[in-house]
């Protein structure tokens, strides 16, 4: 897929619309004066190929405003476009015919087609020779962009094209990427920059290097290396991923003033990468200040404290996060800090992303006949997620009347079996996927029946105690209830709330102040449209405290609610307790907030909220009076994930030097059978677990023969010679459990090394050396050898290779690198030195650049060195400025005014600079004008100019003559620097054009000569209205 971008000002160019997009690598220069602020970022070549899955995106230099148009190579990558553009911007695109070449030689894209606008259902796949067929220019108008289709030469025909939002363009991209690219430079030829070791470097995610403050030690050339990486540590699928290396960028440092300034964080930062964070994502935010070093700097998080998995690196500049989750979200806030001299801060709000997940999953519903369900779904996700209903797989649109859908709300109304049953989907969707969660419906129509709930035979009630009698038949739709005593019918209604015997709205009987005369038989009879049913239970009257409502087992869901109920029958002024145990330990409801007394549909009990594993077990119900106590209890299961597999251990013998066997035992299940199960495993001197196998189905872990209680896997890939923790977790169709115990270390048996050294490199050091570096392996220290190759060798060119061993023998070989030996000093003379003068302070010398050849340089040129010193001092300081360039000329700067100076040259490479050259003399002029204009006033010309006058000055003995006069001019808020000057002869006024109405100016004038510039006069602003002009 390739994608460019175009905009309303790139409509029009040389007469046609279109715009060309150009992705070129080139040498850049950057030339750094350093003035108050000494920083430099070095930007890395945009021309970079993103693999992603089978599809190559080429994404061009810039990314403007507009649109956006695709091509699209084949089905696959349609589809996918396709589906995503229904997801997220189902208006604004439109798919065309089209026939596209990507020029990679030129770095063009063209067009050739009709450019006829296609439904996105028709067939895309057009023969070749449709595509071929000659015809006009046509220009497509949408909006305010145009787009130009040109017919060009026959090749790599790409089927069709889609314009879309450019934004929409990117993220699209940004769907299917499952590589990232990581960054590192390097200095000259082997240098790695080492921003651990040089704490005024940084190198980015984005690619950039940047230099919170530069100096001659920082000048040379640099490389930007790139290599195609995964993200979060996933396979990338080749031990050798694609890497590309920028061509050379120049970094020269010109002397200046020192200062003392910063810190100031630079506009780039606080930056996140990934710059869209996902959930379950490794994100870095990152933060530069600019200034004189040292810069410390700290990370804090608005009104919440730091996620406890963060951690700091980078001198501090990087806050990593790893596996992110919505509660990471927040303002985070990167404070850099020089000393205790100035600090200064960034604020930056993290967003997190992430495909919806369901914090409120469809449920099986058994609903009656007839009757209404309101059903509803809720997702978490960000974006806020969209949802749509399927009915056995279709989607389900608003029916009046019979079925409404309203977001994450499903209506159905007059429920009938024939046309509602079935299995009900809720779909939540943002651009980043789309989820389900679904249920069974079933529509109940049948007669009431006590066969799963039967009344309890006896029901023990005590003298002026309170009794409920349960009912709870099965029916659908809800039958009509009617109680009978002794087959007498009591003729109650439902809801009534004074009697002393009455029927609950759920249908049980309750009786108040109950006496001897309650005692008898009590039926309930229960009917509906499909029949009838009935059942009784004996009232028996006692004096002493009974529970006539005993709990029940139940099973409840991990992280759900269970509630067991307790009623008892006393006497009316008795005073009744309830207590609860848990295994015969007593409950604590005021400490253990999972437990808590209630009332579920008017009987007393226990909750149990947020159920898990440990909740598992017996629980007793105790009713006290100040005469006697009564008690019953029940079992709570609790179906979750499994619980901790026991006794991880290595089997004896098992253990080679990249595998071993594991075995562990069984945990409980928790209600649902075991299905597989995860192991872990980590160094022993690290903390950092890794799942070592994701899968070990429960079934492949018996082992014929051996303790069928156990588990057993070998595990394989582990490095020799290293110590190893293991941990195992069991799963089920409910999830993960948690992890066993750490198991004791076990140590793989020892190899030879497995990895060759990385960043084999080398070169300097004295006359006759060779240096050999290389990064080791697992400290990523740098190490180095030192090898004599005599001095008549030096600067000659050597491949080398670097392995590791131990005693049990040799790793495998590094790739074959290519470096130098160390240089000799130089032999070469600088000829023909001149100088002239440049102003008061400066002096241009000139020179014949020395051969560049091994045998006059003894290695390469680095550059020149200029010394100078006074010529008529007779104990001169000798003072001397280098420039790490091949350019035969130089300006020195800071000379005092009217002194006849003597310069040599020095041409220089890394072992030493050689002989002097002869000495050049030269006087600088006198000094510039002391004196600045006064008396400067600026007066309205034209509409677009204005007048300015000023009073001239005088120039003394000991100063050059004066030439003219600089008028500088800028608006207000710009940087003098970016001043415009118009240079004027020896007048008192001037006329400066090019001035805009109602902005606001500032203007200087200094006068010059021969030895430079004046002193600029004092700030004068002005303004051009309308009308009239402003001075102030």
């Amino acid at each position: 897929m390739q994608i460019i971008y175009l905009s309303e000002k790139d409509a029009r160019k040389d007469g046609r619309r279109m715009r060309r997009a150009v992705t070129s690598s080139t040498s850049i220069r950057i030339k750094i004066i350093q003035e108050r602020k000494q920083h430099v970022d070095l930007l890395a070549p945009k021309t970079l190929a993103y693999l992603f899955k089978s599809i190559l995106f080429q994404i061009v230099i810039q990314q403007l405003n507009g649109a956006a148009l695709l091509s699209v190579n084949d089905r696959t990558e349609h589809t996918f476009i396709g589906q995503w553009l229904i997801l997220n911007d189902q208006s604004a695109y439109r798919w065309y015919t089209s026939g596209i070449i990507y020029d990679l030689q030129n770095n063009d894209l063209r067009w050739e087609g009709d450019g006829t606008p296609i439904s996105m259902d028709n067939t895309f796949w057009l023969n070749q020779a449709e595509l071929n067929k000659p015809g006009e220019h046509i220009v497509y108008t949408y909006g305010v962009f145009d787009y130009l289709w040109s017919r060009t030469v026959a090749s790599s025909k790409l089927p069709y094209i889609c314009e879309i939002r450019v934004e929409e363009a990117y993220r699209v991209i940004q769907q299917e990427r499952d590589y990232a690219i990581s960054y590192a430079w390097y200095k000259g030829t082997s240098h790695f920059v080492r921003p651990d070791l040089n704490p005024h470097l940084f190198i980015s995610r984005n690619g950039k290097l940047y230099f919170s403050e530069v100096s001659h030690a920082d000048q040379g050339d640099y490389r930007c290396l790139t290599k195609l990486i995964s993200y979060n540590g996933a396979a990338i699928g080749t031990n050798q991923p694609p890497s590309r290396t920028s061509l050379p960028i120049e970094l020269v440092v010109q002397n200046a003033v020192a200062s003392e300034w910063g810190p100031e964080i630079s506009n780039d930062f606080v930056a996140v990468f990934p710059s869209t964070p996902m959930i379950g994502q490794t994100i870095y935010l990152e933060c530069l200040a600019f200034g004189l070093i040292p810069i410390t700097y700290h990370w804090e998080r608005i009104g919440l404290p730091m996620p406890p998995k963060a951690s700091l690196s980078d001198h501090n500049r990087v806050l990593t996060i790893p596996n992110v989750e919505l509660e990471d979200t927040g303002m985070y806030v990167c404070h850099a800090r020089r000393k205790n001299v100035a600090f200064t801060y960034k604020n930056f709000t993290l967003s997190i992303e992430g495909k919806p997940f369901f914090s409120y999953p469809l449920k099986n519903q058994h609903v009656d006949i007839g009757g209404q369900l309101t059903w509803r779904c809720e997702a978490t996700a960000r974006p806020q997620a969209t949802y749509e209903w399927y009915k056995n797989g279709i989607k389900l649109e608003t029916i009046q009347g019979q079925l409404t859908v309203l977001r994450n709300t499903l209506t159905i109304q007059n429920l009938d079996p024939a046309k509602d049953n079935g299995m009900y989907q809720c779909a939540a969707q943002n651009i980043h996927g789309k989820v389900f969660s679904d249920a069974e419906l079933r529509v109940l129509g049948f007669k009431p029946t006590f066969q799963k709930n039967p009344m309890q035979e006896k029901t023990y009630g005590g003298i002026q105690g309170t009794v409920t009698i349960i009912c709870d038949p099965e029916a659908a739709p809800t039958p009509t209830y009617q109680w009978f005593k002794n087959n007498v019918n009591l003729g109650l209604s439902p809801g009534d709330t004074t009697s002393r015997i009455r029927m609950l709205q759920n249908g049980n009987l309750l009786i108040n102040d109950i006496n001897t005369g309650d005692a008898g038989t009590y039926m309930c009879r229960v009917e509906n449209q499909f029949g009838a049913d009935g059942a009784s239970s004996i009232l028996v009257i006692t004096s002493k405290t009974t529970i006539n409502i005993r709990p029940l087992n139940t099973i409840v869901r991990i992280n759900n609610t269970a509630f067991m109920s307790c009623q008892a029958s006393v006497g009316q002024y008795q005073e009744l307790i309830y207590s609860w145990t848990f295994n015969g330990v007593d409950i604590n409801t005021e400490q253990n907030y999972h437990y808590i007394q209630g009332v579920s549909q008017t009987l007393p009990g226990l909750y149990i909220r947020h159920a898990d594993s440990s909740h598992t077990g017996y629980y007793e119900c105790f009713a006290k009076t100040t005469q006697d106590m009564a008690s019953a209890r029940a079992y709570l299961t609790v179906e979750g994930p499994p619980g901790e597999p026991g006794g991880v251990f290595s089997t004896p013998g098992s253990i080679t030097m990249s595998s071993l066997r594991l075995a562990w035992s069984v945990g409980q299940d928790n209600g649902r059978a075991i299905l597989y199960y995860i192991v872990e495993g980590k160094p022993a001197i690290s903390n950092d677990w890794a799942v070592l196998i994701q899968y070990v189905a429960d079934s492949a872990g018996i082992v014929p023969g051996e303790d069928q209680t156990k588990r057993y896997v070998l595990v394989e890939g582990l490095n020799p010679g290293t110590g190893y923790h293991f941990r195992v977790r069991a799963a089920n169709s409910f999830g993960i459990g948690p992890p066993s115990l750490v198991s004791e270390i076990y140590q793989t048996q020892p190899a030879p090394p497995l990895k060759s050294p990385d960043d084999v490199g080398g070169g300097g050091g004295s006359v006759g050396d060779l240096t050999i570096t290389w990064t080791v392996s697992l400290s990523g220290r740098m190490d180095k050898y030192v090898t004599q190759v005599g001095v008549a060798y030096y600067y000659s060119l050597y491949e080398v290779m670097v392995h590791a061993f131990n005693n049990l023998g040799n790793g495998p070989n590094s790739t074959v690198s290519t470096i130098f030996s160390a240089e000799d000093m130089p032999v070469g003379v600088v000829q023909n030195v001149h100088s002239r003068r440049y102003n008061g302070t400066a002096i241009m010398v000139t020179w014949d650049a020395v051969d560049n050849v091994r045998e006059v340089m003894k290695g390469t040129l680095m550059g020149y060195q200029v010394n100078y010193w006074e010529r008529n001092d007779t104990d001169p300081i000798l003072n001397s400025i280098s420039w790490r360039v091949e350019l035969p000329y130089g300006l020195i700067i800071g000379l005092i005014p009217d002194t006849w100076y003597a310069f040599t040259v020095q041409a220089f490479n890394t072992a030493g600079l050689n002989p002097l050259s002869e000495a050049a003399f030269q006087r600088t002029f006198m000094r510039p004008p002391r004196h600045y204009p006064t008396e400067v006033h600026v007066g309205s010309h034209g509409s677009q100019s204005v007048y300015i006058t000023w009073r001239g000055v005088s120039t003394g003995a000991e100063e050059e003559p004066l030439e003219g006069y600089k008028i500088w001019h800028w608006p207000l808020g710009d940087d003098i620097r970016s001043a415009k000057e118009l240079s004027v002869g020896k007048v008192d006024n001037a006329v400066i054009y090019g001035i805009q109405k109602n902005n606001l100016y500032m203007v200087r004038i200094l006068a010059y000569s021969r030895g430079g510039d004046g002193t600029p006069s004092k700030t004068r602003y002005f303004t051009l209205g309308m009308y009239c002009l402003h001075s102030l």
